[in-house]
Order: structure tokens, then C-alpha cells, then sequence
């Protein structure tokens, strides 16, 4: 997954200004890739779709939030297995889940640890502990990664850093830059690192305000190769930022609290990575910020910006172009041939949805 500790949502109410914050080549390279998008299979029976994996032999796993179950289809979607992490119904589901290439399942618990599960549900061990997991990963070769930050109070109330760690032995491979709090001053689109997959052995990092991902080897966390694009940006103008406080006092927010609001200069540029087809090729969602010649206009930049994938080579991490992903589908895993996602609908009845995927240059 890949991102970070909150999940994408940019209300259309909200989507009516900005402004170009020009961060590199005015006129940037890009190219348009045409897709086609064959559906598989679609299942409308999960409550809360909190993440997805895809499994060996193209069988996907969903994680239902609300349910606190991981529910495991095969090929065609039809229900192998559901099965919780924990025998208390009271707990709180997993924040993340990752399926190694040989399909051993990985989860966090509540006090931090990890735990790794058959598909079938059994448990089969558990290590580490004592930090709060945002995110957590399989490297590909054996290790399982995880995205984390300290449990104090100062962590919780001032920010910090997150780390990101490789397990059984423990070792911090990568620290961000420190992240600002929730709490206090309203901070619209602060930025949150980045944590993804990248192909075996590989890991990509970074923040959602840069259009800049460091790939490090997860053997010695040393760098390796950058997913990145040279594009301006754009941030909200005044327009846009007199909106968002309507809202702010629509929602009962007094005048004080609204003064206080921190917004940036400009808006993410990152809104989620994985890797898919063809043949683990990097999939980036593009966040509101990204002012290529793809983007849309500013009138409806929320209701499109998140339909854009900018697509980069595995190993040499080359921007192939960027393509159009189907209405309303927000992808979140997939595999050398498939891409999987969850579609919301009017009233917000949540449906995952299974494509292959045929990429024509």
C-alpha cells in the first residue's frame, strides 16, 4: 500500500481554484498510454474495504474493515476462505496486511507486533512490537517491512518522523522527514511519506508533496534508483482556500480556529503507489498538485486527478506516460496481468473490482 496513513479523498465541493507553483520544466514530457480494461470479476459484499492483496495464483484477498475479516477469493471471485486475525470480535482490525510471493500473510496487532497467517487463516509466528505500524510490506525476498512511529504523547501531539524498518532483524532502513501532527493548528493536505513496494528487494520512499520516490535496496537500504517526474506543481489559490473555510465553518469551526488554519503552497503530488501489469511495472497515483498536460482543469481537478496513473518501468523506474483508470475506481493492488480496486457507490456501498489489463504504447 502504500501510502501512508490516511486514504485519499478530495470532495468535488472543494475543487475550485488553484494555483501553478512551477517546480520544474514549464512544458514537461508526457505521453498517454492507451489501456484497455477488461473486467474480471466484481463482489458487492464487504462493508468497509479497508485494503486488498492479491495472492499466488490470482486469488485476492480483501481486508473488511468494519468486519475486522480477511476474505480470500479466487480467480473468479467466489469465496475460498474469511477468517479474523484475532479470536475478540471487540478488536480493531489490522491498519495493514501484505501476501509474500509464496503466500504467507502478514498483519500488524494493536500492541504493534506482527503476525503472519496461512491463507487458510492459521497462524504461523509473530515478532516485533512497541511502535504504532502504519504500513507494512513484504520485500520479496524474505523480509517484511513496516512503516512506523513511536507510541508517546509527544509523537502523537507534536509529529515525528517515521521509520521504516525491516523485520525479523529489526534494522531502520529509512526515517522521513518529520510529520506534522494532527492535532492543533488544521493543516490541510500535510504531507505523509510514501511506502511501497518496488519490485524484490526494493522498496520505494518518500513524501506525497515531492514528485520524488528513492528506491533503496532493502538488503543495505542504500539508494538505488528514483521514481520521479520533473512537472510543476500547483497549490491552492484564494478561491480554493475561501471555499475550504466555508466548509471549515459549515461543519461548526469558529472564526479563531479558522485563522488558524496552515494550508500549503502547494497540493500532493503523490497519492499512492503499488506495482502491477505488465510484469511489475510501478503504478502511481496522482495526487491534486500534479500540473502536467494530463491534468484537469482546476473546475474538476478533485473528481479526475485520482483516475490518473503515471506508469514507470520496473528496475530502470522510466516514466512510460500515464493512463485513465475506469469511473470511480480507485485501484489498490495488483499483479503481473491484473489490477484490483474498490468502486464506491451513491451511497457509499463499496464493490471490489477485478481487470486485466492490456497496455498499448
Amino acid at each position: 500500500m502504500h501510502l501512508l496513513g490516511w486514504r485519499a479523498v478530495a470532495p468535488s465541493a472543494l475543487a475550485l481554484g488553484a494555483v501553478a507553483c512551477s517546480t520544474g520544466d514549464p512544458a514537461p514530457q508526457t505521453e498517454a498510454l492507451t489501456v484497455t480494461f477488461t473486467e474480471i470479476f466484481r463482489v458487492d459484499s464487504f462493508s468497509d474495504v479497508a485494503d486488498m492483496r492479491f495472492a499466488p495464483n490470482n486469488q485476492l484477498v480483501v481486508l473488511d474493515g468494519t468486519e475486522n475479516e480477511l476474505v480470500v477469493l479466487n480467480e473468479t471471485g467466489s469465496e475460498l476462505a474469511r477468517w479474523r486475525t484475532t479470536p475478540d470480535a471487540a478488536a480493531r482490525a489490522p491498519t495493514a496486511f501484505d501476501i509474500s510471493p509464496d503466500g504467507v500473510v502478514a498483519t500488524d496487532d494493536p500492541s504493534g507486533g506482527i503476525n503472519t497467517f496461512t491463507l487458510q487463516g492459521e497462524q504461523i509466528t509473530s515478532f516485533g512490537g512497541g511502535e504504532s505500524i502504519f504500513d507494512l510490506t513484504f520485500d520479496g525476498i524474505g523480509n517484511v517491512l513496516t512503516l512506523t512511529r513511536g507510541l508517546s504523547l509527544r509523537a502523537l501531539t507534536e509529529g515525528s518522523p517515521r521509520k521504516v524498518t525491516r523485520w525479523p532483524d529489526g534494522e531502520v532502513l529509512w526515517t522521513s522527514p518529520l510529520v506534522a501532527s494532527g492535532f492543533g493548528r488544521p493543516h490541510p493536505f500535510r504531507a505523509f511519506p510514501v511506502f511501497a513496494y518496488a519490485g524484490p528487494g526494493r522498496v520505494a520512499v518518500g513524501m506525497t508533496d515531492v514528485y520524488d520516490l528513492s528506491v533503496l535496496d532493502t538488503s543495505a537500504g542504500t539508494p538505488v534508483g528514483r521514481i520521479t517526474r520533473d512537472v510543476p506543481l500547483r497549490g491552492p489559490d484564494a478561491a480554493y482556500i475561501e471555499r475550504f473555510n466555508q466548509l471549515l465553518r459549515d461543519t461548526g469551526a469558529s472564526e479563531d480556529r479558522i485563522s488558524q488554519t496552515v494550508y500549503p503552497e502547494t497540493f500532493p503530488a503523490i497519492s499512492y503507489v503499488f506495482t502491477g501489469p505488465p510484469n511489475g511495472t510501478v503504478w502511481l497515483r496522482r495526487h491534486l498538485g500534479v500540473d502536467d498536460a494530463h491534468a484537469a482543469p482546476v473546475e474538476i481537478m478533485a473528481q479526475s486527478s485520482f483516475r490518473l496513473y503515471d506508469l514507470f518501468a520496473p528496475d530502470s523506474y522510466r516514466y512510460l506516460g500515464t493512463v485513465e483508470a475506469p469511473n470511480l475506481i480507485s485501484f489498490m493492488d495488483g499483479n503481473d496481468e491484473l489490477v484490483a480496486g474498490e468502486v464506491r457507490g451513491p451511497f457509499d456501498e463499496e464493490t471490489v473490482v477485478v481487470f486485466r489489463v492490456d497496455v498499448h504504447r
